[in-house]
């Protein structure tokens, strides 16, 4: 009878290790599939702007609102844009309730509208910490938004990651003196004040170094006006 309880056991501790084993094989293999995508098929996963704002209609209203206030791109903006040629796709990676992104995103989604040589998809952060994190910040953070310039071959030739620079040093430079609430609230209205200039200024001299062999990746500390 003791023979027969211990191999009962042991029966069942060989099945629990087996669906133990399997069950983690499982979560590997689903791990590893979201960390070996290709970045040709995670921009075809992405979503188009408006296509994403259908998706998360929930909390949306600053994304339209700031995708509408651009009816017209300063002239320069658009005209330096319009010169660069070829094809470049953009990938952006974010979250909606994210201030950065919801006064970037639009406004570069606007320029894409404009500029055929540029296109725009987005795709949701979820299960891809591990891309998120190949991409720094000037001052070495991983977060989001994250937009990937990439060829016509899907190579990513050039990132841009978070925040305009200008706007990343008065952060660094007043996060020390300023409450947060008081930090959010003047960054909501440099946003608002500066209407998407900086962000697109940047994306495009970020496509225009990609499309002369230079890699900008992330936007330096100083910035990119002048070069």
């Amino acid at each position: 009878m003791k023979n027969i309880y211990i191999k009962s056991l042991l029966i069942l501790f060989i099945i629990f290790s087996v669906m133990n084993c399997s069950r983690e094989k499982l979560n590997e293999d689903e791990s590893e599939q979201v960390n070996s995508d290709s970045l040709e098929t995670l921009y075809e996963r992405g979503m188009t702007f408006h296509e994403y704002l259908d998706e998360m209609s929930e909390g949306n209203s600053f994304w339209k609102e700031n995708h509408d206030r651009v009816q017209q791109i300063r002239d320069d903006l658009l005209s330096n844009a319009r010169t660069i040629p070829q094809s470049w796709k953009l990938l952006a990676v974010t979250e909606l309730e994210n201030t950065d992104a919801e006064n970037t995103i639009p406004y570069i989604a606007r320029l894409t509208d404009r500029v055929h040589s540029m296109e725009l998809r987005i795709i949701g952060k979820e299960n891809l910490e591990n891309l998120i994190n190949e991409y720094q910040t000037y001052d070495g953070r991983s977060t989001t938004p994250l937009i990937l310039v990439l060829n016509s071959e899907f190579e990513e030739v050039g990132c841009w990651v978070e925040r305009p620079a200008e706007l990343q040093r008065w952060i660094r430079d007043n996060r020390d003196n300023l409450e947060q609430e008081e930090l959010n609230s003047e960054m909501v209205k440099w946003y608002r004040r500066n209407q998407g200039t900086r962000a697109i200024d940047e994306i495009t001299r970020i496509v225009k170094a990609a499309n002369a062999g230079d890699r900008i990746c992330p936007v330096p500390e100083e910035g990119l006006r002048g070069r």
